[in-house]
């Protein structure tokens, strides 16, 4: 009986291990996805930020305008996605 009970307890332990391991591989992925995915957008952003403060026609500066703001609608889904995947964690 004490056997049984030492065995289903190391099996408990390294089931826990496992999900600790599991979680922490989560948590490296979102952030490395994190970074991966805003390291680039940033540098686009500023591009488009640069370029709005340039002399355009109207024309011009409505389409740099939207993609401004389509920039900053994504940037914040991407913040959103990334913060619920933590969440689930």
């Amino acid at each position: 009986m004490i056997e049984m009970q030492k065995q289903a307890l190391e099996e408990a332990q390294r089931s826990r291990e496992a999900a600790v391991r599991a979680t922490r591989l989560r948590e490296i992925f979102l952030a490395n996805m994190s970074h991966e995915i805003r390291t680039p957008f940033a540098g686009f952003y500023g591009m488009i930020s640069l370029l709005s403060e340039t002399e355009l026609d109207p024309e011009q500066h409505d389409l740099v305008h939207t993609a401004k703001e389509s920039c900053e609608m994504l940037l914040r889904l991407i913040d959103d996605l990334l913060n619920f995947s933590k969440v689930l964690l």
